[in-house]
């Protein structure tokens, strides 16, 4: 069985790689190989990538097989400028780094409201939350997290790791990964005319700054090319590491980073770094790479160079900072770093534009000094983007036929990142079949319609709504352009008849949802991406297809089989959901057939596959070369004709390159929540009032004698709400609610803001007839928060425990220690009865920022 799987690797490397180039040896790495062995034939591949990368000369070729490799990479002065020296994938997309492991199963910490814990013996550098792509970053003590959403700390004595989730929810609705290494996931020094392609890295990261030494921006990168010439990154996918990729120009120069996707990047420890990095650059080429959900930055060319720096057909959005910058280069005046056809909905601070979509503003260009006429700023000119774009929802930037911003740049050109061509068509079931069919005002209304006279390159968006002809296609490559189809917005839109492919070439499928049969006979390259498949029968029915491709598709409602493939050759299939309980998933005459499959979930595990009348259990087919699959059922519900999986978080963040098991939508807006309000404590004269919140938000708050809280007051917080009221009336009650909160701005939700009214009643206080005597408290490094804190041997251990027990009047006494935590004052003082954190008489206290993790020592918020 081994050998039959290390032969269908053998067919997929021969497949992806061809012919190597004349003069040039070409190594392999795989699986199922061995650093014993010479790594000149995929048979006789090296295991580590590491390994592979020692034997290149220059001008050498190094092909890499499917998996995940768990291993940091360096070389120093590979390559030289009289050849090029390649690093690929065999098979683009399917050879992940990874310097993270799968965390542990955590349950509720004892004495706090959002820390979890579990067993964990290795060295922490930060935890992933991998389905939000949130990088949850090392604090160096437990009680920060309570007040952290998205934070992680680690006890090595314990070996005990503790998190807290980025919404306020329980673990088990999210997926973690935990990274263990603090090295870059490759580091190439001095490089020379090296490509590196069609890899991915995830959970690379550094808990405190990396020094000098390890040639990075203070944190671990999935990528970093220090001092590189003449080399370039392409088709490469990096995620939740501390930087995405980092190039350190310093000497070299005419570096190209293309067709790139980083997202979920970034670190505290490097403000300048995050998802695509060049610092100092010379004559340096950022192009058609996307960026989003950066901790710090998108895409950024920073601080002086050589030569300029240029971007171009760059599409970036919710990254920290910024979503694109050229910072310092030293070039900007005359125009030689500049950014062009670049798409943002964030900041995009370039001082040189043009055509580009810019969502908020230039912080490069002053209000008398506007953004170029070509360019279009999304935030200034009100309008409805669904209208003059082809499918903003899903970031198609592309000018419908009737855009306002057609012809209406300089000198008639078309405002924007694209020019109009006649090639997009849009069909709606409320639409004319007599009209153009170029703009969604425009649509057709029939499939009939929209399907004829399609040829390659263009575009036809479905709408959201129901379509139930049967349609056939046929349609013919041309210069490698495909047609693509797919579905508008973000309502399903739902094709009811059956579809035929016959004899056609390079058709896409995207955002579709089939209740019919799909055929696809005598054809080659069609795929089906972020599609849903419910026809009673059989999903999928393929003859003599070559270079089938099925990506992120939920097949539900099937008897027969999902896929029933016979004599096809080069199936992709990655990330998909098969609801297999009454008949197989994949149905194929000969497991050749598949040139990969992987990351795909199965609810009948024990018959995921029939090969011939063979049926084979999930782990029989990674006999076959099935990678990361998993046996999970989904929840498939219809309402009112639509589909719904009810129990999407279960295959969220599972998929490959960090993304769902099943249809995936790469913009995530994050939802605001809300746990609280209730009352922390109350004096004769004071009451202090709590709530926590998922994202950074803008309060209103009520209170008063009576429920109506006529009182109200604007008070925004940062995920910990802490609102105190002083003057009032001993033995009196009290009422307060909060009435709404809204998400900040440019906090982690782009584009719309979540906003929460609360429906339950007002929470009611009543005031103490008297203040109880006051009280003096300890705090001192060989304490307890278990203990009273009433003297000295009963002390507590943190100041921010004091900080939540102590009232109006009391005193918290300090013993010598260097102290890591932020003291979140959580209860106000009176006039007469202050508050007072104190050094024991003779003591040394420092409050530890502990390099930079902590933002202050002290947050003292809307109290006396």
């Amino acid at each position: 069985m081994k050998n039959k799987a290390a032969g269908l690797l053998f067919c997929c490397l021969a497949l992806a790689s061809g012919t190597a180039r004349l003069g040039a040896k070409e190594y392999y790495v795989a699986k199922h190989g061995s650093d014993d062995r010479d790594g000149a034939s995929p048979i006789n591949a090296f295991l580590t990538i590491q390994k592979g990368v020692n034997a290149l000369e220059p001008g050498d070729i190094l092909s890499i097989g499917p998996g995940e490799y768990r291993e940091c990479v360096w070389r120093n002065k590979l390559g030289d400028l009289g050849k090029d020296t390649l690093i690929r994938a065999g098979i683009p997309g399917t050879v992940i780094l990874r310097g993270d492991v799968p965390a542990p199963a955590f349950k509720k910490t004892e004495g706090f409201n959002f820390v979890y814990d579990a067993e964990f013996d290795r060295e922490v550098q930060a935890v992933n939350e991998v389905n939000t792509l949130t990088v949850l970053e090392v604090m160096p003590t437990v009680p920060e997290l309570e007040f952290n959403p998205g934070s992680c700390s680690y006890d090595k004595e314990k070996k005990k790791l503790y998190i807290s989730t980025s919404d306020l929810q329980a673990p088990e609705h999210h997926f973690y990964t935990v990274s263990v290494t603090n090295m870059h996931g490759v580091c190439l020094v001095d490089p020379v005319r090296v490509t590196v392609e069609g890899i991915a890295t995830a959970g690379y990261n550094s808990a405190l700054p990396l020094p000098r030494n390890k040639h990075g921006f203070n944190t671990a990168w999935g990528i970093l090319l220090f001092n590189p010439r003449n080399c370039a990154v392409r088709q490469c996918d990096f995620f939740l590491n501390g930087g995405g990729i980092g190039l350190h120009t310093r000497d070299g120069g005419s570096n190209l980073i293309a067709q790139c996707q980083a997202y979920g990047n970034g670190s505290r420890h490097d403000s300048s770094g995050g998802n695509i990095l060049c610092y100092g650059p010379n004559h340096d080429e950022i192009r058609n790479c996307i960026s989003y959900l950066s901790k710090t930055q998108g895409i950024r060319f920073y601080a002086g160079g050589k030569g300029p720096g240029v971007m171009s057909h760059n599409l970036a959005w919710g990254n920290g900072y910024g979503d694109i910058w050229i910072k310092g280069t030293g070039f900007e005046a005359s125009g030689e770093s500049r950014g062009s056809n670049c798409v943002t909905l964030g900041d995009c601070n370039i001082l040189n534009i043009s055509h580009s979509i810019v969502g908020s503003h230039n912080s490069y260009r002053r209000p008398s000094d506007p953004m170029p006429p070509d360019n279009i700023q999304v935030s200034k000119e009100k309008i409805r983007l669904e209208q003059e774009f082809a499918d903003p929802d899903n970031f198609d930037f592309r000018l419908q036929g009737n855009s306002r911003f057609r012809n209406s740049g300089p000198r008639g050109s078309d405002r924007g990142a694209y020019p109009y061509e006649a090639n997009i068509f849009y069909v709606k079931p409320t639409g004319d079949d007599q009209l153009d069919g170029l703009s969604a005002s425009n649509a057709w209304k029939t499939l009939l319609r929209a399907a004829r006279g399609l040829k390659a390159g263009d575009t036809l968006y479905l709408e959201g709504g129901t379509y139930a002809a049967d349609f056939e296609l046929t349609a013919s490559e041309d210069a490698g352009k495909a047609i693509n189809i797919r579905g508008r917005g973000t309502t399903p839109a739902v094709v009811n008849g059956s579809l035929k492919i016959s004899k056609s070439h390079a058709i896409a499928f995207e955002r579709l949802d089939f209740a019919g049969p799909v055929s696809a006979m005598n054809s080659r390259n069609i795929s089906f991406h972020n599609c849903r498949f419910t026809a009673p029968d059989t999903s999928i029915k393929a003859a003599a297809a070559d270079g089938l491709r099925i990506t992120h598709v939920l097949f539900a409602g099937f008897k027969a089989a999902a896929l029933d493939l016979a004599g096809c050759s080069n199936i992709f299939l990655s990330g998909n959901l098969f609801d297999n309980l009454h008949g197989p998933a994949i149905r194929l005459d000969r497991a050749e057939s598949l040139l990969y499959s992987g990351y795909n979930s199965y609810a009948g595990a024990q018959a995921a596959w029939q090969v011939q009348s063979a049926r084979l259990s999930l782990e029989a087919a990674e006999k076959y070369g099935e990678r990361y699959s998993l046996g999970l059922a989904p929840k498939v519900v219809f309402n009112g004709g639509k589909l719904r999986l009810a129990n999407f978080t279960l295959f969220a963040g599972r998929g490959p390159l960090g993304k769902a098991i099943g249809p995936e939508r790469a913009f995530r807006e994050k939802e605001l929540k809300l746990v609280g309000p209730k009352v922390h404590s109350v004096s004769a004269t004071t009451a202090n009032l709590e709530w926590w919140t998922s994202l950074p938000a803008s309060c209103e708050l009520g209170w008063g004698e009576n429920a109506d809280c006529t009182n109200k007051v604007m008070f925004d917080v940062n995920c910990f709400g802490s609102y105190s009221l002083a003057g009032l009336a001993p033995g009196r009650k009290y009422y307060f609610n909060l009435k709404a909160l809204q998400a900040m701005r440019g906090v982690d939700v782009t584009w719309s803001t979540n906003r929460i009214v609360p429906g339950s009643a007002p929470v009611s206080f009543t005031t103490l007839a008297s203040n109880a005597a006051p009280c003096a408290f300890y705090v001192a490094p060989d304490g307890s928060d278990a203990n009273t804190g009433v003297n000295r041997s009963n002390a507590w251990r943190t100041l921010q425990h004091a900080a939540g027990r102590v009232n109006a009047g009391d005193t918290v006494l300090v013993a010598s220690n260097n102290y890591l935590e932020t003291v979140r004052c959580r209860a106000t003082g009176d006039s007469n009865a202050p508050i007072l954190f104190k050094a024991m008489p003779g003591e040394r206290v420092t409050m530890d920022g502990w390099q930079r993790a902590l933002g202050c020592s002290f947050v003292v918020t809307a109290k006396s």
